[in-house]
């Protein structure tokens, strides 16, 4: 039997020409719990009363790096590019020439703490891009890469009280006014840049190169081994990495032994204060953005941001790049992709832009946050909620561990599963479109 593999857009679609139960274990093999469940019995860090960042989950897309030495060659000849260390902290991420930082000094002109490196050449990082990625336990949470700090609560226009370097330490160390002390590693800085050269190969870097193919692909069809995919590394990648540069692979010997609709359904919920839902339509807050301030409009719906959620336990390593606010041809929204403490610290905007931006993010996030568009619901155990995935933000208010435990299980479907058993459910039952 065999199990045909196609990569539509960024999901992966698994046709099934064999019981998709027998495919389960596979899908495990590449995919990050198709259907979760969780349970929580501890409130936030600070377990207050205050809310959480609404948030919409980014589109998660396969994993795709580079390891080893020399040239990797691809299943079935096919011919991968020279192969180059990946790091775990950011996708394609090289080390850059240099030993390390010269000299540091603030430059409130341009607003940004200017960085001369020892290897030579000049880097400028904007004050409030330092304080929104601050990688101290108290703003960043290491083990899953998540931002702490709260887009509302971010001055876009701080100026650092000091910034050095100490000792024989090549780090930048940045003292803000409150006294609130973050420490930059040089390789860090380098790897997230801002000149136009760096953010040049860090797009160069996402534009992975595509296969195209006709009929003539079935004579070098990939090609695929059922019970390597469970065991073998390798191979799995090279599954992996075919989906993406082909979006086609065939695999032999199957043992006959992120979705774009989210539902979420409450088992137990906390008895005391918090754990209730916020929901808001980004689309409705979008066009109030564009109404009320088009140039933030239309930065988010220019520069793109990147998404990143790793869990080291589970070794997963997800990535979206996109648009805040997307729309089609006519300029009509059709997705909002809103998440702040996934969003990752390498920004591949110009350095005039970053504050504007930072300005235009804040903006679009008190909108979300008005209470005339903010649905508050506290779920009860046996309730689920569904949403569109690429339109309603989500999230939920702190919780105390005393009020008890909060278990939830989360699925997602496709939209194209939906809209097919719609057409079907309107032809059988003569609905008119």
């Amino acid at each position: 039997m065999a199990l045909y593999v196609g990569l539509r857009g960024a999901h992966l679609r698994i046709f099934e020409l064999v019981s998709l139960q027998r495919a389960n274990k596979l899908i495990s093999r590449f995919m990050t719990r198709p259907y979760t469940s969780f349970a929580a019995n501890t409130g936030v860090s600070q377990a207050t009363a205050t809310a959480r960042p609404i948030a919409s989950s980014p589109k998660l897309f396969l994993p795709i790096g580079w390891s080893g030495n020399g040239h990797a060659r691809g299943p079935q000849g096919l011919q991968l590019g020279p192969a180059r260390e990946c790091s775990m902290f950011y996708g394609h991420s090289e080390a850059s020439p240099g030993k390390g930082i010269g000299k540091v000094k603030l430059t409130d002109a341009e607003g940004a703490v200017e960085v001369e490196w020892s290897a030579g050449g000049v880097s400028k990082y904007p004050y409030v891009w330092l304080r929104d990625n601050c990688q101290c336990p108290m703003c960043y949470e290491s083990e899953y890469g998540n931002r702490l700090i709260l887009t509302s609560e971010l001055d876009t226009e701080i100026v650092p009280a000091r910034a050095e370097t100490r000792g024989t330490e090549s780090a930048l160390h940045v003292t803000w006014p409150d006294g609130h002390q973050s420490r930059y590693d040089w390789q860090w800085l380098r790897d997230r840049c801002f000149s136009s050269q760096a953010r040049a190969d860090r797009e160069r870097r996402w534009k992975n190169m595509k296969q195209l193919w006709g009929a003539d692909i079935l004579a070098n069809l990939p090609k695929f081994e059922f019970p390597a995919l469970l065991t073998d590394d390798r191979a799995l990648y090279d599954f992996m990495y075919t989906l993406d540069t082909v979006g086609l692979a065939l695999v032999q010997n199957m043992s006959r032994d992120v979705g774009q609709v989210q539902m979420q359904h409450f088992i137990q919920q906390t008895e005391g204060e918090g754990g209730t839902s916020h929901l808001a339509d980004g689309f409705h807050a979008a066009c109030q953005l564009r109404e009320e301030n088009p140039e933030a409009f239309r930065l988010l719906n220019t520069f793109k941001v990147t998404y990143l959620h790793r869990r080291r336990k589970d070794r997963s390593h997800f990535r979206n790049r996109c648009r805040i606010i997307s729309t089609d041809d006519e300029g009509e929204v059709k997705r909002v992709e809103y998440l702040t403490m996934f969003r990752e610290s390498a920004m591949d905007l110009p350095l005039d832009q970053i504050r504007p931006f930072y300005r235009a993010m804040k903006a679009f996030n008190a909108i979300l946050y008005r209470q005339e568009n903010l649905v508050q619901l506290k779920m009860k155990p046996g309730e689920m909620f569904a949403l569109d995935n690429r339109r309603v933000l989500h999230g939920r208010s702190a919780f105390s561990a005393t009020g008890g435990t909060r278990h939830l299980q989360g699925g997602f479907l496709d939209w194209d599963e939906v809209y097919s058993r719609m057409r079907v459910l309107q032809a059988e039952l003569g609905i008119l479109e």
